[in-house]
Order: C-alpha cells, then sequence, then structure tokens
C-alpha cells in the first residue's frame, strides 16, 4: 500500500526538521569549543602580559641597577610594540615582549625578544639589526624553552643574563 501525499510531506519535513535539528547542534557545539580555545588563548595572553612581563620587567630592573655600578654605561630597556608583530601561526597570537640595550645613550643593535610559542611555553632569541634599522635573522638565546606555568624568576634573570652575556661577546651571533 502506497503512502498518501500527505504521509510522505511529513515523513520527508519531519527527517528535514531532524537533519536540521543535528546540525544545529553540530554548530553550538564547534561554537562552544571555539569559545573554550578563545578562553584559554586569552587567559595565556593575560599570562604572558602579566606575570612574565612582570618577571621580566623585574628581572631588567635588578639588571639596570647593577649594569649603573658599571663602567660600561649600559641600560636595558622594554621596546613596546617595535616587534609586535605575529610570530608563530598556532591557534592563538603570541605577542612578543622585546629588550634592547642602551650604551651611553645609543640603542645596540641587537634585541632580546621573548615570546609564547604555539606549544605554550616561553622562548627567548636576539634578533639583530643593521646600522639602517632592518630586521634580520632571529637566532636562539641557548636557554631552553620554558613552560608558560613554570616561568620564574630565575629563568627570567637566565634569560637577561644570557642576553648581556650574548652582547658582551660580540653581538648577534
Amino acid at each position: 500500500m502506497a503512502d498518501t501525499l500527505e504521509q510522505q510531506l511529513d515523513r520527508s519535513l519531519d527527517a528535514c526538521g531532524m537533519r536540521i535539528a543535528g546540525h544545529q547542534q553540530a554548530q553550538a557545539r564547534a561554537y562552544e569549543a571555539l569559545q573554550a580555545q578563545q578562553d584559554v588563548a586569552r587567559h595565556k595572553d593575560r599570562v604572558v602580559a602579566g606575570d612574565v612581563c612582570d618577571l621580566l620587567r623585574a628581572a631588567v630592573a635588578q639588571a639596570n641597577r647593577r649594569l649603573a655600578q658599571r663602567a660600561e654605561g649600559w641600560t636595558l630597556r622594554e621596546v613596546p610594540g617595535r616587534f609586535s608583530d605575529r610570530q608563530h601561526d598556532g591557534a592563538f597570537p603570541c605577542y612578543p615582549l622585546s629588550f634592547e640595550t642602551v650604551a651611553r645613550g645609543r640603542p645596540l643593535d641587537v634585541t632580546l625578544v621573548v615570546e609564547l610559542t604555539p606549544t605554550s611555553t616561553v622562548a627567548a632569541f636576539t634578533i639583530a639589526c643593521s646600522s639602517s634599522g632592518a630586521r634580520m635573522s632571529r637566532v636562539p638565546l641557548g636557554v631552553r624553552e620554558m613552560p608558560l606555568e613554570q616561568f620564574n624568576p630565575s629563568f627570567a634573570g637566565e634569560i637577561l643574563g644570557r642576553y648581556i652575556d650574548r652582547l658582551a661577546n660580540g653581538g648577534a651571533a
């Protein structure tokens, strides 16, 4: 016995409604997952902008107190926005912190950059700049990457110590 037109319409529209409802549920789950990823990214940004930056600034202040006692006339300073382009194509933006050394009023040509990697580790490297100000290649600083949750004052000091050592021994390499 063949279905009536009404039964066929009901069956087709009911199936269509179920497909639409399933699609809407999948979209809602995808949206919730995206929101969760964005929440994690915002938290990491706050940690970097807060804790990591604060620890690095404290280490810079400590280093500057010591450098002020030395004859070289060096001072470390943060360079906001200088290297603020996104360095990684990860799930969230990584805006690096950068610091330079000024010797008797002139910036040296090697900038320290500290950034959060897509794997949630803090990495440090230097970027040499030519006398014209053109950026050169990234050179690893020689410190291990540190998981974001483990970044501490000791590691901030190690980064700055390696940076100063690099400058004192000839620059970018």
